[in-house]
């Protein structure tokens, strides 16, 4: 089967971006698996060069600056306007990715995230290719904890309940917020967790004599992320327990400068390093005692969680979204109330200093729950099937 991987990239490179990427590597690095992926994306921070491997056919495009201007949160008549202004866009892009289909013989269109499903629709029904949507964020209007406007969802939802052959939801978390709101993508929407490559998990640190702890967080600095919280649980562990941890936060995002100064006003700028983006995540994992994921949104999955787990390390992770279907609480890690979520962070620290066969068993059973659940062959495996069904049912 023939299936075209197309995604819109925003801003920055996200969880979703990367799992499209992985997907389509995987694919193409093992032609068992039945798929041959074309990637179609625009080439915002430089992603084919950086994610894609060189086996893997790839198209770029580029989208007008506007298109970035969406807003899920716009109501009727903003979202009017710039459809207007999007109009000429939106006829070329229809008729390029209409020929790009039928020139390469296409049999599925991937379209990763929500951008990208609309975009697809005309284009798929013009070149006869099946449309799957994969679904990376909950579809949740603000009033229901979210970041969408209820036209804007109902939209979506309208267009994925009669234009998608199936949806794939990335937790169960996020398909039964789909269903909830629109029952009838009840039978068309599976979920397929996300997965991380395969890893062969490090030893946990051993530490010098007076070393202190240190703890990890990775993700887009922005503050539903939570890491203000993470700042304040080493706070609290150095002046309460007498613990000292080194804090180092990966990632670029609006809330640098915020977290910096907090940092500061906390009186532990010296142990806390933010070092922006980094492409070598897992050798950070590698050098770290725990993964903090002090998430204060409904994060839709937590691929920051699996990750962590994959390397072997115990995670510390907010009970919110789907995090919950990833992490056992007090096997392979543990789960916080995102509300008090610097107190009860600094007391599960305190536990693992405490007592370090927890944190090695832990450490065992999270890169034994990645390994058997969450790697990219048990996706990929996973939704090849999905296609197969979809190819059956032609």
């Amino acid at each position: 089967m023939r299936v075209l991987f197309a995604d819109f990239i925003r801003s920055e490179i996200g969880g979703g971006h990367m799992v499209l990427a992985r997907l389509a590597n995987r694919f193409a690095g093992d032609p068992a698996k039945g798929v041959t992926p074309l990637v179609f994306v625009n080439d915002m921070g430089r992603f084919a060069e950086r994610f894609l491997d060189e086996g893997v056919a790839r198209t770029m495009f580029r989208f007008p600056g506007s298109l970035r201007k969406v807003d899920r949160r716009s109501g009727p008549l903003a979202a009017a306007v710039l459809l207007a202004r999007l109009t000429p866009f939106l006829v070329s892009f229809t008729i390029r990715l209409t020929r790009l289909c039928v020139r390469e013989r296409i049999d599925l269109i991937h379209a990763n995230g929500m951008t990208m499903l609309a975009l697809a629709v005309l284009p798929s029904l013009l070149s006869r290719a099946k449309l799957v949507f994969h679904m990376h964020d909950a579809l949740l209007t603000e009033e229901e904890g979210g970041n969408m406007s209820r036209g804007g969802r109902n939209a979506l939802l309208f267009l994925a309940g009669r234009f998608a052959s199936a949806v794939i939801a990335n937790s169960d978390f996020v398909r039964e917020a789909a269903v909830t709101a629109d029952d009838r993508l009840a039978s068309k929407t599976v979920t397929i967790h996300n997965g991380v490559e395969e890893t062969s998990p490090e030893p946990l640190r051993a530490g010098a004599p007076g070393d202190g702890l240190k703890m990890l967080s990775f993700g887009r600095l922005v503050p539903e992320k939570g890491f203000a919280r993470g700042l304040e649980a080493v706070a609290i562990l150095k002046g309460r327990y007498g613990i000292d941890v080194e804090y180092s936060i990966l990632g670029v995002g609006p809330d640098s400068d915020r977290l910096s100064g907090l940092a500061a006003s906390l009186g532990i700028a010296d142990r806390v390093r933010l070092p922006g983006f980094v492409d070598d995540v897992r050798r950070w994992i590698a050098e770290t005692d725990v993964v903090l994921v002090p998430s204060l949104w409904q994060e839709p999955f937590g691929l920051t969680v699996i990750e962590a787990m994959a390397c072997g390390r115990p995670v510390i992770a907010t009970r919110v979204g789907g995090i919950p279907e990833i992490v056992t609480e007090g096997e392979d890690g543990f789960l916080i109330n995102p509300c008090n979520a610097a107190e009860e962070a600094a007391a599960r620290v305190a536990a693992l200093a405490a007592d370090p066969a927890l944190g090695s068993r832990m450490a065992a059973c999270a890169a034994e729950t990645a390994g058997r659940l969450f790697t990219m062959d048990v996706m990929a495996g996973r939704v090849a099937s999905l296609y197969a069904s979809l190819a059956a049912e032609a």
